[in-house]
């Protein structure tokens, strides 16, 4: 709702004001982070910036929209609990966080009834604060567009965008009991949907690296060992794929897959397979050179131009990270070996710590 218009105007007239010099705002949310982007010539910044100031210091929070968004997040939620991936998706991680972290809290329709606009100003005043706050500039910018960001942002003393709330209580590290294997059944599915888990120990930044590198073989690319097992040698599902999610308190490997009802067992057997397969002899030098080329393919297409590069420090800034993350990413991946991968896959993989969640049948 932060997009729709600031006190004393109306959406309408925010949406023409952008839309006439050429801008754009969009926001976007994840399990850590949130905010919003502002896509603007550079030669219409000090027109434009005042406004997308306003949209995050004073935000109007219309009734009516509001209404209309919680009657669109009620049905979403109740179309969601439908499909076998949303169920699976959520499953999982109620059975890795647990129901007390907000992780793991598994949403319901009724959740969306529920909220009260007094509690979105509430949100927004404890979160979206300039002491929980950093602005990246990309593209072509100056003296005089640093000077607008601190006049429109930085000089401001007073209002809610400025209350010193932290949102550290907001992180609870609390797991719940894990299930090896959890079942939501759905009785006339055709397909399952299969989400399984563990975290991984990660130390360092090292660490996750390497552990990039390992997903990748794993279930990371089109090419990757999950693939070539389960879907070209056994035909069990169109795509199946492996990911690495790193929070602020812990790093998850997941595997993903939909795969016919009737050979769900057999598919969370084979991914068992491959797991005892990385951990049984280390991955050939051929298989590891396709892999460290394919890497540094993206590495350099996720860097070409000035928006991806910028979604990329997006994700280092909150961690701290410099651009030596990026070096220190290339260095690994050009001189990583097969006997170092393997003792790495030893200390981190836990077979037995895997929890698998299908919805569907099982």
């Amino acid at each position: 709702m932060l997009k729709e218009a600031p006190l004393g105007k109306n959406p309408d007239e925010v949406a023409e004001f952008f839309d006439y010099y050429g801008s754009f705002v969009e926001t976007f949310s994840g399990a850590e982070l949130s905010g919003l982007r502002l896509f603007v010539p550079t030669k219409d910044f000090d027109k434009v910036i005042p406004l997308f100031s306003d949209l995050i210091i004073n935000p109007s929070l219309p009734e009516n929209e509001f209404k209309i968004l919680k009657k669109k997040y009620y049905s979403s939620i109740q179309n969601n609990m439908k499909k076998t991936k949303y169920v699976a998706m959520r499953g999982l991680n109620l059975e890795l966080f647990g129901d007390k972290h907000q992780l793991g809290y598994f949403v319901q329709a009724d959740d969306a009834n529920n909220v009260k606009l007094e509690s979105l100003n509430e949100f927004i005043s404890e979160h979206y604060t300039s002491n929980n706050c950093q602005i990246q500039i990309a593209g072509q910018y100056d003296d005089n567009i640093l000077n607008l960001l601190n006049k429109y942002f930085g000089n401001i003393r007073d209002g809610r965008f400025w209350k010193n709330k932290s949102i550290l209580s907001q992180n609870k590290n609390v797991s719940g009991e894990k299930n090896k294997i959890k079942v939501y059944d759905f009785k006339d599915a055709v397909q399952s949907t299969i989400y399984g888990g563990t975290f991984i120990d990660i130390k360092s930044d090292e660490d996750l690296i390497l552990m990039g590198i390992l997903n990748t073989v794993f279930g990371g690319y089109f090419g990757s060992r999950l693939m070539k097992n389960i879907r070209e040698d056994k035909g069990y599902t169109y795509g199946i794929g492996s990911f690495v999610t790193e929070y602020s308190d812990r790093t998850l490997l997941r595997v993903v897959s939909d795969v016919g009802v009737d050979v769900t067992k057999s598919a969370i057997s084979e991914v068992y397979n491959e797991i005892d397969l990385l951990l049984s002899k280390p991955v050939p030098e051929s298989e590891l050179k396709l892999v460290k080329n394919y890497m540094m393919g993206e590495l350099i297409s996720s860097l070409d131009g000035v928006i991806p590069t910028s979604m990329v420090f997006e994700k280092l800034i909150p961690r701290s990270r410099t651009k030596d993350f990026i070096y220190q990413n290339i260095e690994l991946i050009n001189s990583i070996d097969s006997k170092t991968l393997h003792k790495f896959a030893l200390d981190k993989l836990k077979p037995d710590e895997f929890t698998f969640v299908v919805a569907g049948k099982y």
